[in-house]
């Protein structure tokens, strides 16, 4: 593969040397000789991509006749189809007035027809195989074609031009074709994906014979019942595929025919087996020869029960699919004993042949070993270097695949191939260890081990001598550099070491002689002024070592705090004493609080405390905080006793007011309660004023009663009901009028309201006690009489669907009991009352004239109002008819067609056995019955039957079925 390559990059060279024949829309001269394309050609030497284009680069010069100069060409990863916009697509190359051709080798995935579409910005021409295939002249424009036939694994080459003027430029390639999966691929056009498209035809071939390792030898039928035999191929897939309405194989055409896939498995694990299928229109599938399902029609898909195989056996899939029209698609998914849901079977799983499948199995051995120890290789080639990331426990487990192989010649190869890695793995642990060696010396001159910090305080010349020893040691230049780097920053950092102690010295002696006894960790003198910190920042800022220098400022920004805050104290503690004060009346701590005070003012005047730091002062201003605290509880303490007594006092009383009357519920033990709660309040006004309206409370405690007035019916004269407690005379209250008292006997009551009481009228019943005081005020309901009657129509039977007539007065519904010939009585509910009518659907509840049905009806709260005997009217009429039915053409004919007389009015069609209604059937007396959906077969056996408008029988005939003429 290396030495392609090298033959490849040698033509490139020649490229950029001379006069070239080259146009990206034609064959014509023109010069390329810039400086920087040598340079492009030799930075791409080496066809280092495994996927991709090759793309050449050049400036148009005139396009009529066309002059152009090729700027560069490049391999690279990427697919034809890119969107350059306004960016210049190569340096050097501008951003107008140029010209891209992507070459590629291209694996197809699929067999079956291709369509290959094209735009671009400004034009485009794409080719096949050398051959022009497709062209756009304007950014708008799509040029979507028909390739024909490409069977899975070819490689065929591609070719896309794209010439742009000016502005945007871009440039698409997409195709559609059939799918490996059940995804519908009509109308479909996706890029050409990049892990189909390779740069060298080598590259694509590779891929391809990997590709054409599995398959299932496929075979195409003509007709989707006969043994046309158009033709069979091994195609490089498994058993799902979507056609779409592509052709699936060269002129069989894109409906009415049969495609058989065969595939061979080799059991890799022993258990049982479940197969999952289906297809579009009709769907076969055998295993070893055994019909596991057969002939199901399209939408449906089926699961077969488990077959249990043993490891190392070889199972033959036949899968057919027989399609009708439009698009045709079969799937066959299988679910082994250790997968837990049904998947496509892998391709890499089926062979063409049982020999095969075999086979596969036998140089699994060898692969998998050949695969880990071309994994050891960059680019997986054994003849070049391992990769970075290699291992010897990767050498070890290649090592272990290749003691599996049995193949001498195989087992010897690998084993050399092996060998080269071990070596190179050796000497590269070898370098890595003077290189670590080398690292440690230098990192072990600096603090936490880091080259990009400062040297530690012990390192000496010694140190740095014994470094660069094992840094002359290294062989690889790029390490070697930068472990040079790394010592000369540490020699720089030594030498300066010795300049720095003197700075160090003088700025120590600054910072502590602004402290009593020169101790940074006690106080500043009383002189030290901000002039003195000010010279001792000045010297600090001289010294170069961050610690120290960090040390410095640190007993530096101690002496500035003192300072800071020698002033700052002051002012905090005259601001606290402030805010103290005017938590008083008059300003004085030993009175009162103010009557405006509250809690956030006490909560500021803590917060400004708590920055004094004078332990004397802080505890003075505390003393007094607290006092106003204290205070402040005790009138918040008051008021909360306050609103408690009021609340429960108030809750005594209905709506809660101590003017009106007591709760129903109000107990002796609540009126305890609220005492107890005025009993805390101190406010002798406020106590006063909650003490009284308890009073009021308890005085009305001592009568209490209850009324239930019986329901009152129109029409009499007198309401009656019963009472309870404390109950001294009853009174009416008709529409807020009250009069009269009641005759009380033993606790219940009359009272004689006369003749005219309306049902409209309000009436309640009022109880008073001994004192007057209302104690019970209760409504009276007045119930209503109702009443009303049914008219049913008479019914023919029959011939009638409903059960219907009139009603009057308060009906709300209906009833319907039907009692057969046997004598069975089944009784329903529901129908529809309103206006004056009523309707109940009992076609398919009453058959025969002889039946007896009764309608009862109802008020709105189920009192039975009237009940009525249906009349049946014996209606029996004789009915005749025919029916001529077309004979049809399966396939062709998508409906059923012929003509009918007499009471024909329903149609109904039986297709093998299975009875279907419907159709239509015209006043001319034609009649049309679709059965396209029904019909599949020239051999299926159909009969049509022809009906009155009662469901009686009146003709049945065969319907001829013929097939087409070829």
């Amino acid at each position: 593969m290396q030495k392609k390559k090298r033959v490849m990059s040698k033509a490139l060279k020649v490229m950029a040397a001379g006069t070239i024949v080259f146009s990206s829309l034609g064959a014509i001269p023109f010069n390329t000789l810039a400086a920087d394309v040598t340079a492009t050609q030799v930075a791409n030497d080496q066809v280092t991509i495994q996927n991709g284009v090759k793309a050449e680069y050049s400036q148009i010069i005139r396009l009529n006749p066309y002059f152009g100069n090729l700027i560069a060409t490049e391999y690279v990863e990427k697919t034809f189809s890119e969107n350059f916009g306004l960016n210049e697509p190569f340096p050097g190359l501008g951003k107008t007035d140029y010209s891209v051709k992507k070459t590629a080798f291209v694996v197809i995935p699929v067999s079956g027809e291709y369509m290959f579409w094209s735009k671009g910005d400004d034009r485009t021409s794409v080719s096949i195989n050398g051959e022009k295939k497709l062209s756009t002249a304007s950014y708008t424009a799509v040029d979507d074609k028909s390739m024909g036939h490409f069977h899975g694994g070819d490689v065929i080459e591609v070719s896309q031009t794209l010439e742009n003027d000016k502005a945007n430029g871009s440039m698409y390639l997409k195709w559609g074709k059939p799918n490996l999966v059940l995804v519908d691929p009509n109308d479909v056009r996706t890029d050409i994906p990049l892990e189909q498209t390779f740069p060298t035809r080598e590259l694509a071939e590779e891929a391809a014979a990997k590709m054409k390792n599995n398959g299932v030898l496929t075979r195409y039928y003509d007709g989707i019942d006969s043994n046309v035999f158009k033709g069979e191929v091994v195609e490089p897939e498994s058993f799902t595929k979507h056609y779409g309405k592509y052709e699936p194989y060269p002129g069989l055409g894109r409906d009415y025919y049969t495609v058989k896939k065969t595939g061979y498995i080799y059991i890799s694990e022993t258990g049982n087996y479940s197969f999952h299928g289906g297809g579009d229109d009709r769907y076969t599938l055998a295993v070893d020869g055994e019909v596991l399902i057969k002939d199901l029609m399209y939408p449906n898909m089926t699961t077969t029960g488990n077959l249990y195989l043993e490891k190392g056996t070889t199972i033959k899939i036949e899968q057919t699919m027989a399609n009708q029209q439009q698009v045709g698609h079969s799937s066959l998914e299988w679910k082994t004993p250790s997968q837990s849901q049904f998947m496509d079977i892998p391709v890499t799983e089926v062979y063409e042949s049982k020999e095969k499948a075999l086979a596969s199995n036998e140089d699994l051995s060898f692969e998998e070993a050949n695969a880990a120890v071309n994994n050891l290789f960059t680019n997986k080639d054994p003849n070049g270097n391992i990769t970075s990331t290699t291992t010897q426990a990767d050498i070890d487990a290649a090592q272990a695949l290749i003691n599996k192989v049995t193949d001498p010649t195989k087992k010897e190869e690998l084993q050399t191939n092996l060998n080269k890695a071990q070596s190179q793995l050796d000497a590269k642990t070898a370098q890595a260890e003077a290189e670590n060696k080398a690292r440690e010396a230098v990192n072990n001159l600096f603090t936490n081990k880091d080259p990009n910090s400062n040297i530690t305080n012990t390192m000496t010349q010694a140190d740095i001598d014994a470094a660069q020893a094992l840094i002359n040691k290294v062989t690889d230049s790029t390490k070697k550099a930068a472990l040079q780097t790394d010592l000369n920053k540490a020699q720089s950092q030594l030498d300066a070491k010795t300049t720095q102690a003197e700075a160090e010295n003088k700025a120590r002696e600054a910072v502590n002689n602004l402290f009593t006894n020169k101790n940074p960790n006690g106080n500043i003198t009383g002189t030290m002024t901000q002039a003195d910190i000010d010279a001792a920042q000045v010297l600090i800022n001289k010294v170069i070592d961050p610690t120290k220098k960090a040390a410095l400022q640190a007993d530096l920004n101690k002496a500035q705090s003192q300072l800071d805050a020698k002033a700052a104290q002051a002012e905090a503690e005259n601001k606290a004493r402030e805010a103290v004060n005017n938590l008083f009346t008059n300003k004085n701590p030993n009175g009162n609080i103010t009557g405006t005070m509250t809690q956030a003012d006490i909560d500021a005047a803590q917060a400004l405390i708590n920055k004094v730091t004078d332990s004397t002062k802080k505890a003075a201003l505390q003393a007094d905080l607290n006092k106003a605290q204290s205070q402040l509880d005790a009138k918040a303490a008051q008021v909360e006793a306050e609103n408690k007594a009021r609340e429960a006092v108030n809750n005594l009383f209905t709506n809660k007011d101590p003017n009106g009357n007591i709760t129903g519920t109000m107990t002796q033990a609540d009126i305890d309660a609220a005492q107890a709660l005025i009993n805390k309040v101190t406010d002798p006004t406020k106590k006063a004023a909650l003490q009284k309206d308890l009073d009021k409370a308890k005085a009305q405690l001592a009568s209490n009663g209850t009324l239930k007035p019986d329901d009152f019916v129109l029409g009499t004269t007198t309401i009656t009901g019963s009472y309870s407690g404390d109950v001294d005379r009853i009174t009416l209250s008709k529409d807020g009028v009250e009069s009269g008292n009641a005759t009380k006997t033993n606790g219940t009551f009359r009272f004689y309201v006369g003749p005219g009481i309306k049902k409209d009228q309000s009436l309640y019943m009022v109880a008073y006690d001994k004192n007057g005081r209302e104690i019970a005020r209760e409504k009276v309901n007045i119930a209503a009489v109702t009443a009303g009657q049914i008219t049913p129509t008479a019914m023919t039977i029959p011939g009638d669907a409903n059960i219907s007539g009139t009603y009057t007065g308060d009906v709300s519904r209906i009833e319907v009991s039907i009692t057969n010939e046997a004598g069975t009585t089944q009784v329903y509910k529901g129908g529809t009352v309103g206006n004056g009518t009523f309707k109940f659907y009992s076609f398919d509840k009453t058959k025969s004239p002889k039946d007896i049905i009764v309608v009862r009806a109802y008020d709105s709260v189920g009192k039975l109002l009237d009940t009525k005997t249906v009349t049946i009217k014996n209606n029996v009429v004789t009915t005749a008819g025919q029916v001529t039915p077309t004979a049809m053409t399966i396939p062709g004919n998508s409906s059923l067609t012929g003509t009918v007389s007499g009471d024909v009015a329903a149609i109904k069609v039986t297709v093998n056995g299975t009875v279907y209604a419907g159709g239509s059937i015209a006043s001319d007396g034609t009649f049309r019955f679709y059965t396209l959906d029904k019909i599949k077969k020239a051999d299926d056996t159909v009969t049509i039957a022809v009906y009155d408008k009662a469901g009686k029988l009146l003709d049945t005939k065969p319907v001829t079925i013929q097939a087409p003429t070829k």
